[in-house]
C-alpha cells in the first residue's frame, strides 16, 4: 500500500538520480567527424522537401577542430550545398529538434542532452511498471543507472535511439501494461524518425503496432499507424548505405582465413586490392562518388556471396554465435575472443532460462531487436543497445517471483527468530 501511495515521489527520484547518473558517468568520447558533421551540416540546413545536404566547407572545417571545439561548434545555415547519400536522414531530424530546445549549445552537446532526456523518459516509462520497491531498484540498476546504458545514452550518435521502440514494447509486454491512448500520436512520429535514423529497429517497430491493435482502441491503433506511415513516406531520404560492406567484414568476427579482425578496413582493403584505388571519407572525397559506391558495393557483394557459397558452415556457426550474444553483453571488440565466446555461453544459458520460464513473448522480442543485423554481423554493444531494455525486462520478470520468496522467507525467518527469543 505504502509503495502505491509513493508513486510520484518514486518516478521523481528515478528522474533525478537518472539525471546524475548521466552527468556524473558522461561519457566523454566523440564519434568520428567524418561520419559526425555531414548530420550536424544537414541538420542546420534542413528545410521541408530538401533532402540530406550539407555544407562540405564546413563539415571539412568541423573535421579540423579539436574535441573541445567540437563539442561547443554550431552548425550554421549556409551556402553552397551538396547532397549526402551515405547514411539514413533520420539522425538529422534528431539533432534538429535537439538545436531548437537546446539552442543555446553547441551542437554536439544539445543532441547529447536530447539523448539523456529520452532516457529519463524511457526510464521513468519502465520504473513506473514496478510492482513493489524490487523490481522497482531492479529496473533502476540494471538499465536506468547502469553504466554501459549511459556510456551510449552520453555518446552523441545515434545508437542510444534504438531503446525506443524497444522500451516502448516492453511497456506493453510486462504484466502491468496500460495503454497510450492519444499518446500514440507523438510515439508514432517519434517511432518514424527511429526507423528513418536505424532500419534495423524496424521488426520490433512491427510487433509493437502488433501490439498496440491488441491492446488500445482500434480508433488509436489506426491513427497512430496512419501516422507513422505518413511520417515514414513523407520524411524518407534514399540513402546509398553498402549493407555487403557490413556482411563482408562481419565475417572477420571470428577466426577464418579471409581477414583478421573485425573492422572497416578488411573492406576497404578488398576494394584497394580488386580497383587500386584508396579511399577518401572526408566529405567530398570519393568514397562518396556514386560510380565509386557502385564498384565498392558490386566488389564486396561478390566477395561476400563467394565465402557464403565456399564456408556455408563457418557463415552460419558465426551466425548462431552473434543470435547467443545477443541475449547476453553482445560482441566484444578489441577483446581476446574467449571473452565474446564467455558472452555467448551466456547468452544461451540466458535464452535456454527464458524458454524454461516460458517467456516466449519476450523471447521473441529479443530476437526481432537483432536479428536484423546478427544474421550477417555480431552484435557489438553499440549496435545491440535496442536489446538491452528487454534484456533486463524478460530478465527481472523471470527471476522476480524467486527474489521476492527468498526475501519472504527471510523475513519470516528473522520474524519467528524474535518471537523465540
Amino acid at each position: 500500500m505504502y509503495f502505491e501511495k509513493t508513486f510520484a515521489s518514486r518516478l521523481v527520484v528515478a528522474g533525478l538520480l537518472v539525471v546524475i547518473g548521466c552527468v556524473l558517468l558522461n561519457n566523454p568520447k566523440q564519434m568520428s567527424p567524418v561520419w559526425t558533421a555531414p548530420f550536424l551540416s544537414a541538420a542546420a540546413n534542413w528545410e521541408p522537401g530538401n533532402g540530406f545536404q550539407i555544407n562540405e566547407k564546413e563539415a571539412l572545417y568541423f573535421k579540423s577542430l579539436s574535441a573541445t571545439e567540437r563539442e561547443n561548434y554550431q552548425f550554421t545555415h549556409t551556402q553552397p550545398l551538396a547532397y549526402y547519400n551515405h547514411n539514413p536522414i533520420g539522425y538529422v531530424y534528431f539533432i534538429w529538434i535537439a538545436k531548437h530546445i537546446f539552442f543555446g549549445l553547441g551542437d554536439l552537446q544539445a543532441i547529447e542532452w536530447l539523448q539523456i532526456s529520452i532516457h529519463v523518459i524511457l526510464s521513468l516509462l519502465i520504473v513506473s511498471l514496478a510492482r513493489g520497491w524490487i523490481e522497482y531498484t531492479l529496473y533502476l540498476l540494471l538499465y536506468a543507472l547502469n553504466p554501459l546504458v549511459i556510456y551510449f545514452v552520453t555518446f552523441p550518435f545515434y545508437y542510444c535511439l534504438q531503446a525506443i521502440p524497444s522500451v516502448l514494447l516492453l511497456c506493453y509486454l510486462h504484466p502491468c501494461a496500460r495503454p497510450f491512448r492519444y499518446g500514440l500520436v507523438p510515439l508514432a512520429v517519434c517511432l518514424a524518425l527511429v526507423v528513418l535514423t536505424r532500419p534495423t529497429v524496424l521488426l520490433v517497430v512491427v510487433l509493437f503496432f502488433i501490439y498496440v491493435f491488441r491492446q488500445e482502441k482500434r480508433r488509436y491503433a489506426w491513427l497512430s499507424l496512419g501516422i507513422f506511415l505518413f511520417c515514414l513516406g513523407s520524411l524518407y531520404v534514399p540513402s546509398r548505405k553498402n549493407f555487403w560492406h557490413t556482411a563482408y567484414i562481419g565475417i572477420g568476427g571470428y577466426p577464418n582465413s579471409y581477414m583478421k579482425g573485425l573492422t572497416d578496413e578488411n573492406g576497404y582493403a578488398i576494394f584497394e586490392k580488386n580497383t587500386g584505388i584508396t579511399f577518401e571519407f572526408s566529405p567530398g572525397g570519393n568514397y562518396y562518388q556514386d560510380s565509386i559506391a557502385d564498384s565498392y558495393a558490386a566488389i564486396t557483394r561478390a566477395e561476400y556471396l563467394k565465402i557464403l557459397k565456399e564456408k556455408p558452415l563457418l557463415v552460419s556457426k558465426n551466425v548462431i554465435l552473434n543470435i547467443f550474444e545477443s541475449f547476453s553483453a553482445g560482441y566484444f571488440v578489441d577483446y581476446p575472443l574467449w571473452v565474446t565466446y564467455l558472452s555467448a555461453a551466456i547468452g544461451l544459458l540466458v535464452c535456454v532460462w527464458l524458454l524454461y520460464q516460458k517467456a516466449y513473448l519476450w523471447v521473441g522480442a529479443i530476437m526481432c531487436s537483432s536479428i536484423t543485423f546478427t544474421a550477417y554481423f555480431p552484435p557489438i554493444q553499440s549496435y545491440m543497445f535496442g536489446s538491452y531494455a528487454l534484456l533486463v525486462g524478460a530478465m527481472v520478470q523471470s527471476i522476480l517471483p524467486y527474489v521476492s520468496r527468498v526475501l519472504r522467507q527471510r523475513k519470516s525467518s528473522q520474524a519467528f527468530k524474535k518471537v523465540c527469543s
